[in-house]
């Protein structure tokens, strides 16, 4: 499989997955500048940005948030992986795609 096969598999992989920790995928599609896939916009910093931030002032992030978004990771995580396994034994394939 290509890159870009890859790239395209993905994708609709992730487009149907449906979880609060998961950003949802609107559209998947090619233009004429190459591929792309529009997904939510979702307002903030991201965690290496909060990260560096709290580095420069010589703080650290909180552990009370440190295992809130550990946890949430690890929920997406759990959603993904059972999203797969569905996948995987629905087709017969070992990767669900």
């Amino acid at each position: 499989m290509d890159v870009v096969q890859r790239f395209l598999t993905e994708a609709r992989v992730v487009a149907q997955l449906g979880h609060p920790n998961i950003v949802a995928v609107y559209e998947i599609g090619e233009s004429e500048q190459g591929y792309f896939v529009a997904m939510e916009y979702v307002d903030g910093m991201d965690l290496s940005s909060v990260l560096g931030q709290l580095s420069r002032r010589g703080e650290r992030l909180p552990i009370a948030v440190a295992a809130y978004v550990a946890a949430s990771l690890c929920r997406a995580l759990e959603h993904a992986h059972a999203a797969r396994d569905d996948a995987a034994s629905r087709s017969g394939s070992c990767t669900g795609t």
